[in-house]
């Protein structure tokens, strides 16, 4: 785990130093000159890396009343693109589900009541997703060949009574 932390660290460094090239020797017995090698993809990141992303979403997303109501538990992915200027766009959510509840609270509803309940508690965490995502402040965006490039990416939104993230 030192070793991938120690490795992330160094990419990081790279992106935002930038300008650091590296040299390999070209191993090519028609040619031996040395051959610039410049890092081939980096993905996007927010900015202060994952704690920072962790801390804002801990800090700025709120649990659905609906889903409070069945004292529930949800989960959420969400989709987006960060741009090359590493603001973000086409915003989706998929797989938005409740994956517990309170069954004495939820057996007090029909079961008409209950399905449109778990919908509603899909589309509120969604809603809260695409709220959350569109408060962030700009992303480091992806590098390939040491240009900026847009890409998607996704991030999986775990809501709880005691613990959002």
């Amino acid at each position: 785990m030192k070793v991938l932390k120690g490795i992330l660290i160094a990419l990081l460094q790279i992106i935002f130093w930038g300008n650091l090239s590296t040299y390999a020797q070209d191993i090519n017995m028609q040619d031996s000159t040395p051959t610039k090698v410049s890092p081939q993809y980096f993905p996007p990141f927010y900015p202060g890396g994952e704690k920072a992303l962790s801390k804002f979403i801990k800090k700025n997303l709120s649990y659905p009343t609906l889903l409070g109501q069945i004292e529930g538990e949800g989960e959420c992915v969400m989709h987006f693109t960060v741009e090359e200027d590493g603001t973000i766009n086409n915003i989706t959510a998929t797989d938005c589900r409740v994956i517990h509840y309170n069954s004495g609270m939820f057996a007090r509803y029909s079961k008409e009541q209950q399905s449109l309940m778990l919908k509603d508690c899909a589309k509120s965490m969604a809603k809260e997703g695409y709220r959350i995502i569109r408060k962030m402040k700009k992303w480091h965006p992806a590098v390939n060949n040491n240009m900026p490039v847009s890409v998607k990416y996704s991030l999986p939104l775990h809501f709880s009574m005691n613990y959002v993230d």
